[in-house]
């Protein structure tokens, strides 16, 4: 099964004409127009433009020329799916926006810039390659605060090559940092030099909320995640709290904030990590008492038990052998006197198992907990997307879809971060139509039937990215029989394991058929 990821993607639409050195120029002289045209930035980034190794130039100016409207956020989860309600510190939010360049011209040199404000941060420090087609052309950058794109000596060939009226849609991932009141916050677009600055509306009603804690008063386990899991990190925080009369009464424990009482815990670490701990600390958190309370109790990997205003507490976690599966029993034992009316939380840190390290796009990482001599267990999964995608945009009456590869976690130690696969389906154009009635329309490549309106076309999917089939299809194309040849995946599985059956699937239904919208761009997971 896949999930949708695309911190970052662009829609792309070329159409002939214009030269491209004339639509690039446009694209950028109406940056300054338009209210939304400090985006302009993540435009490039987004403009397809993927370059591997590409040096942006010294000293790039910035070029204030390019259209920008449409400027939105919306609060997504790690997974860029839309949540409901206003903003709060430590949540995410989708920026996202519409592109056009029509009259700018674009040098090797220039650059554009995007400038967040203090409340907001990008969520991903990352540095972008840029690719227009296949064409190299610069690379943008992203630090906590400013999204820079510069072109290099690719643009001017790119420029001299005719294309025109390039447009598209961008999107990328922000974190909240900072509480305020106000309903819409300033971007600064292309620095002090332009002096732009463009209000964007936030979420909900409110602007940035500071979360406030609340007690629950029968809370058991519940195992979390600590902050959002992203691209690039090197270690998985995950927590667990506990507490409540039904826990204890499933320990034939009270808690009397007096009686020192030992608690084991059973945690399974999934695949795609592993120990050694990094950290280890006992918390008491939200109780009757004080809702919003984060105690420290205990660092584990000091020795010893830690005296605290609330007695003296322990914690320790003990990681034992990996199993055949990938994953990692984790023994955690908690010794205090524990309270009524109050909860705790235990906090730990663990590595990845990746070849660099770090976490990967597209992954499922999944860890359980239990009480141990007790049938209570709470289980979370969490992954995200990858840190950028890139989709092609269409002319009307076009359209194309996009497949997002994702690994399950009880295979994450056994796949390559990079694995492929060729993913064929059917295609067959709206009824009583052939393709020369679609003028403007290019099959893909050897593909199109003796019957001019059927056909069978290939693409390949990588693990944690957003891929498009880079050909769109006229609006009604029925697209059918998605299927994926494991058999051929770059990189094999280790001796033992086989594939499982890939399952394909659109928002929460499976399916492996689609019909092309007109301008749009399905999202189907694998």
């Amino acid at each position: 099964m896949c999930s949708v990821f695309g911190l970052f993607w662009f829609q792309l639409m070329m159409m002939k004409g214009e030269s491209m050195h004339t639509s690039i120029r446009s694209l950028l002289s109406r940056a300054v127009r338009s209210r939304v045209a400090g985006v302009a930035v993540a435009l490039l980034a987004a403009l397809g433009i993927v370059v591997q190794g590409l040096a942006a130039p010294a000293a790039a100016d910035v070029n204030p020329q390019i259209e920008i409207t449409n400027v939105s956020l919306t609060k997504v989860n790690a997974a860029n799916e839309p949540q409901t309600g206003p903003l709060y510190v430590d949540s995410l939010a989708l920026l996202k926006f519409d592109w056009k360049a029509s009259t700018a011209q674009v040098h090797e040199g220039d650059s554009f810039t995007i400038t967040l404000p203090p409340e907001l941060q990008f969520n991903s420090i990352l540095a972008m390659p840029m690719k227009y087609g296949n064409t190299e052309v610069g690379r943008c950058t992203v630090d906590s605060q400013t999204f820079t794109c510069a072109f290099g000596s690719g643009i001017t060939s790119l420029m001299q090559s005719g294309h025109r009226d390039v447009e598209g849609k961008a999107q990328y991932q922000l974190s909240a940092k900072r509480s305020t009141t106000q309903e819409e916050l300033p971007f600064v677009i292309n620095g002090d030099r332009a002096g732009n600055t463009v209000q964007v509306d936030l979420p909900g009603t409110g602007g940035i909320i500071v979360g406030q804690s609340k007690y629950n008063p029968d809370k058991r386990i519940y195992k979390g995640y600590t902050g959002s899991m992203k691209e690039g990190d090197t270690k998985a925080t995950w927590l667990f709290h506990f507490g409540g009369p039904s826990l204890q009464q499933a320990l034939n424990l009270t808690f009397d904030g007096q009686t020192k009482q030992t608690i084991t815990f059973k945690d399974t670490l999934g695949a795609g990590m592993k120990c050694p701990l990094q950290s280890v600390i006992l918390y008491a958190v939200d109780s009757e008492e004080n809702p919003s309370q984060s105690f420290e109790l205990d660092n584990g990997l000091e020795p010893g038990p830690k005296t605290t205003e609330q007695g003296t507490f322990e914690v320790t976690g003990k990681c034992d052998e990996p199993t055949a599966d990938g994953t990692t029993p984790i023994t955690f034992e908690v010794k205090g006197p524990f309270r009524a009316k109050t909860n705790y939380m235990v906090s730990y840190s663990t590595l990845f198992t990746g070849d660099d390290g770090k976490a990967l796009p597209g992954t499922d990482y999944t860890n359980t907990v239990s009480a141990d001599g007790t049938t209570i267990t709470s289980t979370n999964t969490v992954s995200f997307v990858a840190a950028g995608s890139v989709t092609v945009s269409m002319r009307q009456g076009e359209g194309t879809f996009s497949i997002t590869k994702k690994i399950a976690s009880d295979y994450a130690n056994q796949v390559n971060a990079g694995v492929s696969f060729d993913v064929a389906f059917d295609y067959e154009l709206p009824p009583n139509t052939t393709a020369n009635q679609y003028p403007n329309w290019t099959p893909p490549a050897n593909t199109l039937n003796a019957d001019q309106r059927t056909g069978t076309a290939t693409m390949k999917v990588t693990r944690g990215q957003t891929i498009s089939f880079d050909k769109p299809f006229p609006t009604g194309t029925v697209i059918s029989n998605l299927r994926e040849n494991t058999s051929k995946a770059n990189r094999a599985l280790p001796d033992g394991y086989v594939w499982k059956d890939p399952k394909f699937t659109i928002g929460s239904t499976a399916t492996t058929s689609l019909t092309i919208g007109d301008q749009t761009t399905t999202k189907v997971d694998c």
